[in-house]
Protein backbone atom coordinates (compact mmCIF):
# COMPACT_ATOMS: atom_id res chain seq x y z
CA UNK A 1 0.00 0.00 0.00
CA UNK A 2 2.87 2.33 0.69
CA UNK A 3 4.37 1.67 -2.66
CA UNK A 4 1.14 2.55 -4.43
CA UNK A 5 0.81 5.80 -2.51
CA UNK A 6 4.31 6.84 -3.41
CA UNK A 7 3.61 6.02 -7.07
CA UNK A 8 0.54 8.28 -7.11
CA UNK A 9 2.62 11.10 -5.61
CA UNK A 10 5.19 10.61 -8.30
CA UNK A 11 2.61 10.75 -11.03
CA UNK A 12 1.13 13.91 -9.62
CA UNK A 13 4.49 15.60 -9.44
CA UNK A 14 5.29 14.63 -12.98
CA UNK A 15 2.18 16.28 -14.38
CA UNK A 16 2.76 19.45 -12.36
CA UNK A 17 6.40 19.45 -13.42
CA UNK A 18 5.36 19.28 -17.09
CA UNK A 19 3.06 22.28 -16.78
CA UNK A 20 5.81 24.32 -15.15
CA UNK A 21 8.22 23.29 -17.90
CA UNK A 22 5.82 24.42 -20.66
CA UNK A 23 5.29 27.79 -18.95
CA UNK A 24 9.00 28.27 -18.62
CA UNK A 25 9.51 27.54 -22.30
CA UNK A 26 7.08 30.28 -23.19
CA UNK A 27 8.59 33.03 -21.00
CA UNK A 28 12.15 31.97 -20.29
CA UNK A 29 15.12 30.94 -22.29
CA UNK A 30 16.91 27.72 -21.62
CA UNK A 31 20.23 28.10 -19.85
CA UNK A 32 23.18 27.80 -22.16
CA UNK A 33 25.05 24.55 -22.22
CA UNK A 34 28.77 25.14 -22.29
CA UNK A 35 29.50 21.73 -23.74
CA UNK A 36 27.21 22.00 -26.81
CA UNK A 37 27.03 24.87 -29.28
CA UNK A 38 24.12 25.29 -31.71
CA UNK A 39 24.85 24.12 -35.26
CA UNK A 40 23.26 27.21 -36.73
CA UNK A 41 22.09 30.53 -35.37
CA UNK A 42 18.49 30.70 -34.30
CA UNK A 43 16.40 32.48 -36.92
CA UNK A 44 14.71 35.65 -35.88
CA UNK A 45 11.17 35.23 -34.60
CA UNK A 46 9.59 37.20 -37.46
CA UNK A 47 11.04 34.90 -40.23
CA UNK A 48 8.74 32.10 -41.46
CA UNK A 49 10.11 28.56 -41.05
CA UNK A 50 11.42 26.85 -44.15
CA UNK A 51 8.93 24.14 -45.35
CA UNK A 52 10.20 20.61 -45.31
CA UNK A 53 10.48 18.96 -48.76
CA UNK A 54 8.92 15.48 -48.84
CA UNK A 55 10.86 12.83 -50.76
CA UNK A 56 9.05 11.39 -53.82
CA UNK A 57 6.84 8.43 -53.11
CA UNK A 58 7.29 5.00 -54.65
CA UNK A 59 4.29 5.58 -56.91
CA UNK A 60 5.80 8.83 -58.20
CA UNK A 61 9.07 6.99 -58.84
CA UNK A 62 7.26 4.36 -60.91
CA UNK A 63 5.31 6.98 -62.85
CA UNK A 64 8.46 8.94 -63.62
CA UNK A 65 10.23 5.76 -64.71
CA UNK A 66 7.34 4.82 -67.01
CA UNK A 67 7.38 8.20 -68.71
CA UNK A 68 11.11 7.88 -69.27
CA UNK A 69 10.81 4.51 -71.03
CA UNK A 70 11.33 4.87 -74.76
CA UNK A 71 8.92 3.16 -77.20
CA UNK A 72 6.41 2.51 -74.41
CA UNK A 73 3.42 3.35 -76.62
CA UNK A 74 4.65 1.27 -79.54
CA UNK A 75 5.50 -1.78 -77.43
CA UNK A 76 2.22 -1.54 -75.53
CA UNK A 77 0.31 -1.25 -78.80
CA UNK A 78 1.98 -4.34 -80.22
CA UNK A 79 1.18 -6.28 -77.05
CA UNK A 80 -2.44 -5.12 -77.28
CA UNK A 81 -2.59 -6.17 -80.93
CA UNK A 82 -1.15 -9.59 -80.12
CA UNK A 83 -3.67 -9.95 -77.29
CA UNK A 84 -6.54 -9.19 -79.66
CA UNK A 85 -5.20 -11.76 -82.12
CA UNK A 86 -4.96 -14.38 -79.39
CA UNK A 87 -8.51 -13.53 -78.31
CA UNK A 88 -9.59 -13.91 -81.95
CA UNK A 89 -8.01 -17.37 -82.16
CA UNK A 90 -9.66 -18.40 -78.89
CA UNK A 91 -13.06 -17.15 -80.08
CA UNK A 92 -12.74 -19.03 -83.37
CA UNK A 93 -11.66 -22.15 -81.52
CA UNK A 94 -14.77 -21.89 -79.34
CA UNK A 95 -17.05 -21.40 -82.36
CA UNK A 96 -15.44 -24.08 -84.54
CA UNK A 97 -17.65 -27.13 -84.98
CA UNK A 98 -20.40 -25.84 -82.69
CA UNK A 99 -23.92 -24.60 -83.47
CA UNK A 100 -24.53 -20.91 -84.00
CA UNK A 101 -24.76 -19.43 -80.48
CA UNK A 102 -27.64 -17.25 -79.37
CA UNK A 103 -25.86 -14.21 -77.92
CA UNK A 104 -27.41 -11.20 -76.23
CA UNK A 105 -28.51 -8.17 -78.23
CA UNK A 106 -28.40 -10.25 -81.41
CA UNK A 107 -24.59 -10.23 -81.57
CA UNK A 108 -23.28 -12.74 -84.10
CA UNK A 109 -19.91 -14.53 -84.11
CA UNK A 110 -18.95 -12.58 -87.22
CA UNK A 111 -19.44 -9.33 -85.30
CA UNK A 112 -17.05 -10.57 -82.61
CA UNK A 113 -14.50 -11.53 -85.25
CA UNK A 114 -14.87 -8.12 -86.88
CA UNK A 115 -14.36 -6.24 -83.60
CA UNK A 116 -11.28 -8.24 -82.59
CA UNK A 117 -9.68 -8.01 -86.03
CA UNK A 118 -10.34 -4.26 -86.18
CA UNK A 119 -8.73 -3.73 -82.76
CA UNK A 120 -5.81 -5.91 -83.81
CA UNK A 121 -5.28 -3.80 -86.92
CA UNK A 122 -5.73 -0.54 -84.99
CA UNK A 123 -3.09 -1.27 -82.34
CA UNK A 124 -0.74 -2.79 -84.88
CA UNK A 125 -0.91 0.35 -87.01
CA UNK A 126 0.34 2.42 -84.06
CA UNK A 127 3.31 0.10 -83.70
CA UNK A 128 4.59 -0.08 -87.26
CA UNK A 129 3.49 3.48 -88.10
CA UNK A 130 5.76 4.89 -85.40
CA UNK A 131 8.58 2.68 -86.60
CA UNK A 132 8.31 3.99 -90.14
CA UNK A 133 8.15 7.56 -88.83
CA UNK A 134 11.36 7.09 -86.83
CA UNK A 135 13.20 5.99 -89.97
CA UNK A 136 13.13 9.50 -91.42
CA UNK A 137 15.28 10.70 -88.51
CA UNK A 138 17.60 7.69 -88.76
CA UNK A 139 18.09 8.17 -92.49
CA UNK A 140 18.77 11.86 -91.93
CA UNK A 141 21.91 11.00 -89.94
CA UNK A 142 23.53 10.58 -93.34
CA UNK A 143 23.33 13.02 -96.21
CA UNK A 144 20.00 12.35 -97.85
CA UNK A 145 17.62 14.24 -100.15
CA UNK A 146 14.89 16.08 -98.35
CA UNK A 147 12.43 14.23 -100.60
CA UNK A 148 13.34 10.99 -98.80
CA UNK A 149 12.48 12.62 -95.47
CA UNK A 150 9.10 13.64 -96.87
CA UNK A 151 8.37 10.28 -98.54
CA UNK A 152 9.09 8.27 -95.40
CA UNK A 153 6.94 10.63 -93.35
CA UNK A 154 4.03 10.14 -95.77
CA UNK A 155 4.50 6.35 -95.67
CA UNK A 156 4.16 6.39 -91.89
CA UNK A 157 0.66 7.86 -92.20
CA UNK A 158 -1.08 5.34 -94.43
CA UNK A 159 -1.14 2.82 -97.23
CA UNK A 160 -1.01 5.33 -100.09
CA UNK A 161 2.19 6.88 -98.83
CA UNK A 162 3.62 3.37 -98.46
CA UNK A 163 2.76 2.59 -102.07
CA UNK A 164 4.54 5.78 -103.16
CA UNK A 165 7.60 4.88 -101.07
CA UNK A 166 7.90 1.42 -102.63
CA UNK A 167 7.28 2.78 -106.13
CA UNK A 168 9.90 5.54 -105.73
CA UNK A 169 12.38 3.14 -104.06
CA UNK A 170 13.36 5.68 -101.42
CA UNK A 171 14.33 5.14 -97.80
CA UNK A 172 16.16 1.83 -98.07
CA UNK A 173 15.18 -1.78 -97.39
CA UNK A 174 13.97 -1.26 -93.82
CA UNK A 175 11.62 1.52 -94.91
CA UNK A 176 10.36 -0.69 -97.76
CA UNK A 177 9.66 -3.44 -95.23
CA UNK A 178 7.64 -1.05 -93.09
CA UNK A 179 5.72 0.17 -96.13
CA UNK A 180 4.97 -3.41 -97.18
CA UNK A 181 3.66 -4.21 -93.71
CA UNK A 182 1.44 -1.11 -93.86
CA UNK A 183 -0.09 -2.16 -97.18
CA UNK A 184 -0.65 -5.80 -96.27
CA UNK A 185 -2.30 -4.79 -92.99
CA UNK A 186 -5.34 -3.66 -94.99
CA UNK A 187 -6.28 -7.32 -95.45
CA UNK A 188 -6.34 -8.27 -91.77
CA UNK A 189 -10.08 -7.68 -91.35
CA UNK A 190 -11.03 -9.36 -94.62
CA UNK A 191 -8.92 -12.44 -93.99
CA UNK A 192 -10.20 -12.77 -90.44
CA UNK A 193 -13.80 -12.63 -91.67
CA UNK A 194 -13.13 -15.30 -94.29
CA UNK A 195 -11.89 -17.65 -91.58
CA UNK A 196 -15.41 -18.15 -90.18
CA UNK A 197 -18.11 -19.83 -92.26
CA UNK A 198 -21.24 -21.83 -91.59
CA UNK A 199 -22.40 -25.23 -92.81
CA UNK A 200 -25.88 -26.63 -92.36
CA UNK A 201 -26.01 -30.13 -90.94
CA UNK A 202 -29.01 -32.22 -90.03
CA UNK A 203 -29.22 -33.83 -86.62
CA UNK A 204 -31.88 -36.17 -85.26
CA UNK A 205 -34.53 -34.15 -83.47
CA UNK A 206 -36.10 -37.11 -81.68
CA UNK A 207 -39.39 -36.98 -83.61
CA UNK A 208 -40.88 -39.21 -86.30
CA UNK A 209 -41.00 -38.43 -90.00
CA UNK A 210 -43.74 -39.77 -92.28
CA UNK A 211 -43.39 -40.45 -96.00
CA UNK A 212 -46.46 -41.50 -98.03
CA UNK A 213 -46.10 -44.57 -100.24
CA UNK A 214 -48.15 -46.38 -102.89
CA UNK A 215 -48.78 -50.13 -102.84
CA UNK A 216 -51.94 -50.55 -104.89
CA UNK A 217 -53.65 -49.20 -107.99
CA UNK A 218 -57.37 -49.94 -107.69
CA UNK A 219 -58.85 -47.57 -110.29
CA UNK A 220 -61.30 -45.83 -107.97
CA UNK A 221 -62.99 -43.09 -109.98
CA UNK A 222 -63.33 -41.93 -113.57
CA UNK A 223 -61.61 -39.61 -116.02
CA UNK A 224 -62.93 -37.44 -118.87
CA UNK A 225 -62.05 -38.21 -122.47
CA UNK A 226 -62.03 -36.10 -125.63
CA UNK A 227 -65.51 -37.06 -126.89
CA UNK A 228 -67.11 -35.52 -123.83
CA UNK A 229 -67.70 -38.77 -122.00
CA UNK A 230 -65.92 -40.44 -119.12
CA UNK A 231 -64.05 -43.65 -118.65
CA UNK A 232 -64.44 -45.71 -115.48
CA UNK A 233 -61.64 -47.46 -113.62
CA UNK A 234 -59.20 -44.52 -113.58
CA UNK A 235 -58.09 -43.18 -110.22
CA UNK A 236 -59.35 -39.63 -109.92
CA UNK A 237 -56.05 -38.53 -108.36
CA UNK A 238 -54.35 -39.22 -111.72
CA UNK A 239 -56.46 -36.91 -113.87
CA UNK A 240 -54.34 -33.82 -113.29
CA UNK A 241 -50.98 -35.62 -113.55
CA UNK A 242 -50.46 -35.25 -117.35
CA UNK A 243 -51.18 -31.53 -117.27
CA UNK A 244 -48.88 -30.97 -114.29
CA UNK A 245 -46.14 -32.88 -116.08
CA UNK A 246 -46.48 -31.23 -119.48
CA UNK A 247 -46.83 -27.71 -118.14
CA UNK A 248 -43.92 -28.04 -115.73
CA UNK A 249 -40.87 -27.90 -118.03
CA UNK A 250 -38.46 -27.31 -115.14
CA UNK A 251 -38.44 -31.03 -114.37
CA UNK A 252 -38.70 -30.48 -110.60
CA UNK A 253 -41.29 -33.26 -110.17
CA UNK A 254 -38.69 -35.80 -109.16
CA UNK A 255 -40.49 -37.49 -106.28
CA UNK A 256 -40.53 -41.29 -106.45
CA UNK A 257 -42.66 -43.76 -104.49
CA UNK A 258 -42.46 -47.42 -103.54
CA UNK A 259 -44.93 -48.45 -106.25
CA UNK A 260 -44.48 -46.20 -109.23
CA UNK A 261 -44.50 -45.78 -112.98
CA UNK A 262 -41.20 -45.58 -114.77
CA UNK A 263 -40.48 -44.28 -118.23
CA UNK A 264 -38.22 -45.56 -120.95
CA UNK A 265 -37.60 -43.58 -124.14
CA UNK A 266 -35.46 -44.70 -127.08
CA UNK A 267 -34.61 -42.76 -130.21
CA UNK A 268 -35.73 -45.06 -133.04
CA UNK A 269 -35.06 -42.65 -135.89
CA UNK A 270 -32.68 -45.05 -137.64
CA UNK A 271 -34.77 -48.14 -136.85
CA UNK A 272 -38.33 -47.29 -137.77
CA UNK A 273 -39.37 -47.21 -141.43
CA UNK A 274 -42.61 -46.61 -143.30
CA UNK A 275 -44.38 -49.70 -144.59
CA UNK A 276 -46.07 -49.99 -147.97
CA UNK A 277 -48.43 -52.67 -146.73
CA UNK A 278 -51.10 -52.72 -144.08
CA UNK A 279 -50.17 -50.59 -141.08
CA UNK A 280 -49.59 -52.59 -137.92
CA UNK A 281 -48.61 -51.80 -134.33
CA UNK A 282 -45.69 -53.41 -132.57
CA UNK A 283 -42.89 -52.32 -130.26
CA UNK A 284 -39.52 -51.58 -131.82
CA UNK A 285 -37.36 -50.76 -128.80
CA UNK A 286 -39.21 -52.73 -126.06
CA UNK A 287 -40.46 -55.96 -127.64
CA UNK A 288 -40.02 -58.19 -124.56
CA UNK A 289 -40.66 -55.92 -121.58
CA UNK A 290 -43.29 -56.83 -119.04
CA UNK A 291 -45.52 -54.82 -116.71
CA UNK A 292 -46.29 -52.40 -119.51
CA UNK A 293 -48.91 -49.74 -118.97
CA UNK A 294 -48.55 -47.86 -122.22
CA UNK A 295 -46.29 -47.76 -125.26
CA UNK A 296 -46.35 -44.87 -127.71
CA UNK A 297 -44.48 -43.54 -130.74
CA UNK A 298 -43.70 -39.89 -131.39
CA UNK A 299 -42.47 -38.64 -134.78
CA UNK A 300 -41.63 -35.00 -135.42
CA UNK A 301 -39.37 -32.70 -137.35
CA UNK A 302 -35.79 -32.41 -136.22
CA UNK A 303 -35.25 -30.09 -133.24
CA UNK A 304 -35.03 -26.45 -134.21
CA UNK A 305 -36.54 -26.92 -137.69
CA UNK A 306 -39.98 -25.42 -137.07
CA UNK A 307 -40.36 -23.34 -139.10
CA UNK A 308 -38.49 -25.75 -141.34
CA UNK A 309 -34.98 -24.80 -142.38
CA UNK A 310 -33.31 -26.22 -145.51
CA UNK A 311 -30.26 -28.39 -144.98
CA UNK A 312 -27.66 -26.49 -147.03
CA UNK A 313 -25.41 -29.54 -147.27
CA UNK A 314 -28.08 -31.30 -149.36
CA UNK A 315 -29.26 -28.35 -151.41
CA UNK A 316 -30.19 -29.19 -155.00
CA UNK A 317 -31.36 -26.22 -157.13
CA UNK A 318 -33.20 -28.55 -159.53
CA UNK A 319 -35.18 -30.28 -156.77
CA UNK A 320 -36.77 -28.22 -154.02
CA UNK A 321 -38.17 -31.15 -152.00
CA UNK A 322 -36.97 -34.34 -150.38
CA UNK A 323 -33.35 -34.44 -149.25
CA UNK A 324 -33.18 -30.69 -149.09
CA UNK A 325 -34.74 -30.76 -145.60
CA UNK A 326 -33.42 -32.31 -142.40
CA UNK A 327 -34.72 -35.79 -141.60
CA UNK A 328 -37.40 -36.18 -138.93
CA UNK A 329 -36.81 -37.86 -135.57
CA UNK A 330 -38.76 -40.68 -133.95
CA UNK A 331 -39.01 -41.87 -130.35
CA UNK A 332 -40.69 -44.82 -128.70
CA UNK A 333 -41.86 -44.34 -125.12
CA UNK A 334 -42.88 -47.05 -122.68
CA UNK A 335 -44.64 -46.39 -119.37
CA UNK A 336 -44.07 -49.37 -117.11
CA UNK A 337 -45.10 -50.36 -113.58
CA UNK A 338 -42.20 -50.76 -111.18
CA UNK A 339 -41.26 -51.00 -107.51
CA UNK A 340 -38.63 -48.62 -106.23
CA UNK A 341 -36.55 -48.44 -103.07
CA UNK A 342 -35.67 -44.93 -102.04
CA UNK A 343 -34.43 -42.64 -99.31
CA UNK A 344 -36.24 -39.40 -98.66
CA UNK A 345 -35.35 -36.10 -97.02
CA UNK A 346 -37.82 -33.35 -96.21
CA UNK A 347 -35.93 -30.04 -96.33
CA UNK A 348 -37.45 -26.57 -96.02
CA UNK A 349 -40.88 -27.76 -97.06
CA UNK A 350 -39.63 -29.79 -100.04
CA UNK A 351 -39.57 -33.60 -100.18
CA UNK A 352 -36.37 -34.80 -101.82
CA UNK A 353 -36.22 -38.50 -102.58
CA UNK A 354 -33.35 -40.54 -103.97
CA UNK A 355 -34.07 -43.81 -105.77
CA UNK A 356 -31.62 -46.52 -104.77
CA UNK A 357 -33.00 -49.39 -106.88
CA UNK A 358 -35.80 -50.16 -109.36
CA UNK A 359 -37.47 -53.53 -109.90
CA UNK A 360 -39.80 -54.53 -112.77
CA UNK A 361 -41.50 -57.86 -113.39
CA UNK A 362 -39.98 -58.72 -116.75
CA UNK A 363 -41.18 -62.34 -116.66
CA UNK A 364 -44.86 -61.50 -116.38
CA UNK A 365 -45.23 -60.14 -119.90
CA UNK A 366 -48.26 -58.33 -121.25
CA UNK A 367 -51.41 -59.62 -119.57
CA UNK A 368 -54.81 -60.05 -121.19
CA UNK A 369 -57.54 -57.52 -120.60
CA UNK A 370 -58.93 -57.24 -117.07
CA UNK A 371 -56.21 -59.46 -115.64
CA UNK A 372 -54.37 -58.18 -112.56
CA UNK A 373 -50.71 -57.27 -112.28
CA UNK A 374 -49.10 -58.71 -109.15
CA UNK A 375 -45.57 -57.72 -108.14
CA UNK A 376 -43.52 -59.68 -105.60
CA UNK A 377 -40.05 -58.10 -105.40
CA UNK A 378 -37.43 -59.99 -103.38
CA UNK A 379 -37.56 -59.23 -99.65
CA UNK A 380 -40.51 -56.85 -100.02
CA UNK A 381 -44.27 -56.62 -99.76
CA UNK A 382 -46.70 -57.55 -102.52
CA UNK A 383 -47.88 -54.82 -104.89
CA UNK A 384 -51.01 -55.12 -107.06
CA UNK A 385 -52.65 -53.35 -110.00
CA UNK A 386 -56.27 -54.30 -110.73
CA UNK A 387 -56.93 -55.31 -114.29
CA UNK A 388 -59.70 -52.78 -114.84
CA UNK A 389 -57.48 -50.01 -113.53
CA UNK A 390 -54.60 -51.07 -115.78
CA UNK A 391 -56.71 -51.17 -118.92
CA UNK A 392 -58.79 -48.07 -118.20
CA UNK A 393 -55.74 -45.97 -117.34
CA UNK A 394 -54.02 -47.05 -120.57
CA UNK A 395 -57.12 -46.15 -122.63
CA UNK A 396 -57.38 -42.77 -120.89
CA UNK A 397 -53.72 -41.93 -121.53
CA UNK A 398 -54.10 -43.02 -125.16
CA UNK A 399 -56.94 -40.58 -125.62
CA UNK A 400 -54.77 -37.78 -124.22
CA UNK A 401 -51.53 -38.56 -126.02
CA UNK A 402 -52.93 -39.43 -129.45
CA UNK A 403 -52.84 -36.39 -131.69
CA UNK A 404 -50.81 -34.27 -134.02
CA UNK A 405 -49.40 -30.82 -134.58
CA UNK A 406 -48.89 -29.45 -138.07
CA UNK A 407 -48.34 -26.26 -140.01
CA UNK A 408 -49.92 -25.40 -143.34
CA UNK A 409 -46.85 -23.43 -144.42
CA UNK A 410 -43.29 -24.58 -143.82
CA UNK A 411 -42.25 -21.00 -143.11
CA UNK A 412 -45.11 -20.23 -140.72
CA UNK A 413 -44.79 -20.03 -136.96
CA UNK A 414 -48.49 -20.80 -136.54
CA UNK A 415 -49.13 -24.46 -135.76
CA UNK A 416 -52.44 -26.26 -135.51
CA UNK A 417 -52.68 -28.92 -132.81
CA UNK A 418 -55.27 -31.52 -131.94
CA UNK A 419 -55.03 -30.74 -128.21
CA UNK A 420 -53.23 -28.59 -125.69
CA UNK A 421 -51.02 -31.49 -124.69
CA UNK A 422 -49.95 -31.98 -128.30
CA UNK A 423 -48.90 -28.35 -128.46
CA UNK A 424 -46.61 -28.95 -125.48
CA UNK A 425 -45.24 -32.10 -127.14
CA UNK A 426 -44.42 -30.13 -130.30
CA UNK A 427 -42.70 -27.38 -128.29
CA UNK A 428 -40.67 -29.94 -126.33
CA UNK A 429 -39.56 -31.88 -129.42
CA UNK A 430 -38.64 -28.71 -131.29
CA UNK A 431 -36.75 -27.17 -128.37
CA UNK A 432 -34.05 -29.81 -127.87
CA UNK A 433 -33.03 -33.36 -128.64
CA UNK A 434 -34.00 -34.40 -125.10
CA UNK A 435 -37.26 -32.47 -125.04
CA UNK A 436 -39.55 -35.47 -125.59
CA UNK A 437 -37.71 -37.85 -123.19
CA UNK A 438 -37.76 -35.17 -120.49
CA UNK A 439 -41.46 -34.63 -121.05
CA UNK A 440 -42.25 -38.32 -120.64
CA UNK A 441 -40.08 -38.55 -117.53
CA UNK A 442 -42.18 -35.77 -116.06
CA UNK A 443 -45.33 -37.69 -116.96
CA UNK A 444 -44.14 -40.89 -115.25
CA UNK A 445 -43.08 -39.01 -112.13
CA UNK A 446 -46.31 -37.05 -111.98
CA UNK A 447 -48.42 -40.21 -112.24
CA UNK A 448 -46.34 -41.87 -109.49
CA UNK A 449 -46.63 -38.87 -107.20
CA UNK A 450 -50.39 -38.63 -107.69
CA UNK A 451 -50.89 -42.35 -107.07
CA UNK A 452 -49.53 -42.17 -103.53
CA UNK A 453 -52.27 -39.68 -102.53
CA UNK A 454 -55.07 -42.20 -103.16
CA UNK A 455 -57.15 -42.80 -100.05
CA UNK A 456 -56.79 -46.59 -100.15
CA UNK A 457 -52.99 -46.55 -99.89
CA UNK A 458 -51.38 -47.95 -96.71
CA UNK A 459 -50.15 -45.80 -93.86
CA UNK A 460 -47.07 -43.67 -94.50
CA UNK A 461 -43.65 -45.08 -93.79
CA UNK A 462 -42.06 -43.96 -90.52
CA UNK A 463 -38.60 -42.49 -90.40
CA UNK A 464 -36.37 -40.30 -88.29
CA UNK A 465 -36.91 -36.57 -88.15
CA UNK A 466 -33.86 -34.38 -88.58
CA UNK A 467 -33.62 -30.65 -87.99
CA UNK A 468 -31.17 -28.32 -89.73
CA UNK A 469 -28.55 -26.65 -87.54
CA UNK A 470 -25.94 -24.14 -88.65
CA UNK A 471 -22.46 -25.13 -87.50
CA UNK A 472 -19.44 -22.87 -87.54
CA UNK A 473 -16.53 -24.02 -89.68
CA UNK A 474 -13.17 -22.28 -89.27
CA UNK A 475 -10.60 -22.28 -92.05
CA UNK A 476 -7.43 -21.58 -90.12
CA UNK A 477 -5.35 -20.84 -93.22
CA UNK A 478 -7.05 -17.44 -93.47
CA UNK A 479 -5.26 -16.39 -90.25
CA UNK A 480 -1.82 -16.76 -91.81
CA UNK A 481 -1.82 -13.14 -92.99
CA UNK A 482 -2.74 -11.59 -89.59
CA UNK A 483 -0.13 -13.80 -87.90
CA UNK A 484 2.47 -12.73 -90.47
CA UNK A 485 1.63 -9.08 -89.81
CA UNK A 486 2.20 -9.52 -86.09
CA UNK A 487 5.56 -11.24 -86.53
CA UNK A 488 6.76 -8.91 -89.28
CA UNK A 489 5.76 -5.76 -87.39
CA UNK A 490 7.58 -6.99 -84.27
CA UNK A 491 10.75 -7.72 -86.25
CA UNK A 492 10.49 -4.33 -87.95
CA UNK A 493 9.95 -2.49 -84.66
CA UNK A 494 12.91 -4.24 -83.01
CA UNK A 495 15.17 -3.29 -85.94
CA UNK A 496 14.15 0.37 -85.69
CA UNK A 497 14.56 0.39 -81.90
CA UNK A 498 18.07 -1.09 -82.13
CA UNK A 499 19.12 1.39 -84.81
CA UNK A 500 17.73 4.27 -82.76
CA UNK A 501 19.58 3.16 -79.64
CA UNK A 502 22.81 2.62 -81.56
CA UNK A 503 22.57 6.11 -83.07
CA UNK A 504 21.79 7.68 -79.68
CA UNK A 505 18.61 9.34 -80.95
CA UNK A 506 15.42 10.05 -79.09
CA UNK A 507 12.41 8.17 -80.56
CA UNK A 508 10.53 11.16 -81.94
CA UNK A 509 8.69 8.96 -84.49
CA UNK A 510 5.83 11.04 -85.95
CA UNK A 511 5.72 13.77 -83.33
CA UNK A 512 5.25 17.06 -85.18
CA UNK A 513 6.81 18.98 -82.28
CA UNK A 514 10.14 17.33 -83.06
CA UNK A 515 10.08 19.00 -86.47
CA UNK A 516 9.52 22.40 -84.84
CA UNK A 517 12.16 22.00 -82.13
CA UNK A 518 14.75 20.15 -84.20
CA UNK A 519 13.98 21.22 -87.73
CA UNK A 520 16.08 23.43 -90.01
CA UNK A 521 18.45 25.85 -88.40
CA UNK A 522 17.79 28.07 -91.42
CA UNK A 523 14.75 27.93 -93.63
CA UNK A 524 15.60 26.74 -97.18
CA UNK A 525 14.88 29.37 -99.79
CA UNK A 526 13.13 28.26 -102.96
CA UNK A 527 14.19 29.97 -106.15
CA UNK A 528 11.42 32.11 -107.53
CA UNK A 529 8.19 33.25 -105.98
CA UNK A 530 6.36 29.97 -106.41
CA UNK A 531 6.16 28.11 -103.09
CA UNK A 532 3.40 25.70 -104.01
CA UNK A 533 3.39 22.04 -102.96
CA UNK A 534 4.67 20.98 -106.37
CA UNK A 535 7.52 23.49 -106.22
CA UNK A 536 8.52 22.34 -102.74
CA UNK A 537 8.53 18.69 -103.79
CA UNK A 538 10.61 19.50 -106.86
CA UNK A 539 13.06 21.51 -104.78
CA UNK A 540 13.36 18.76 -102.17
CA UNK A 541 14.75 16.32 -104.73
CA UNK A 542 17.96 18.28 -105.07
CA UNK A 543 18.24 19.53 -101.49
CA UNK A 544 20.57 17.39 -99.37
CA UNK A 545 19.98 17.51 -95.63
CA UNK A 546 21.57 15.92 -92.59
CA UNK A 547 20.66 15.72 -88.92
CA UNK A 548 23.52 16.86 -86.67
CA UNK A 549 23.46 16.34 -82.93
CA UNK A 550 24.05 19.40 -80.72
CA UNK A 551 23.74 20.31 -77.08
CA UNK A 552 20.12 21.38 -77.53
CA UNK A 553 19.21 18.05 -79.15
CA UNK A 554 20.32 18.53 -82.73
CA UNK A 555 19.17 20.27 -85.88
CA UNK A 556 18.59 19.46 -89.54
CA UNK A 557 21.05 21.36 -91.67
CA UNK A 558 21.28 21.79 -95.40
CA UNK A 559 24.44 20.34 -96.90
CA UNK A 560 24.48 21.73 -100.46
CA UNK A 561 23.26 25.28 -99.79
Amino acid sequence: MAENHELRDLEGQSAEHDREHLLRDEHEESPPNPDHRPASPIPPPDKAPTPRVQPPSRRQHLRSGWHSIAWKVEVSSWIASASCFIALVIALRVFDGHPLPQLKFGITPNAIVQILSTLCEFFLEISYGSGVGQLKWLNALQKTPLADFHTIDEASRGAWGSVVLIASRRGGLVAALGAFITIVALGIGTFAQQALNYDTIYTASGGNALMPIAQYMNGVGSAPIDNGGTIQGVDSVLTSAPYLAFYNPSGEMNNQVDFAITNGVVNVTTTIAASNGIYGWDSVAFPHNGSVLLSAFAVAAAPGTIPEQPDQTKFDPDEMVGDMYAAPVAFECMLQFCVRNMSAVFVNGTLRETVTSTWTNETQGTLPQYEHYTFRPPHSNEFRVLGISKDSTADWLNSLLEGSAYSADVDSLEVATSSDLMRMVRIAMNSSETGFPDLMDNLANSLSLSLRSASYQPSPTHGKAFSPISHAVVTWEWLILPAFELVASLVFLVIVMMRTRKAGLVPWTNNILAVFFHGFDQRPIIDGADESETAMEKESDGLLVQFQAREEGGRIITVNR
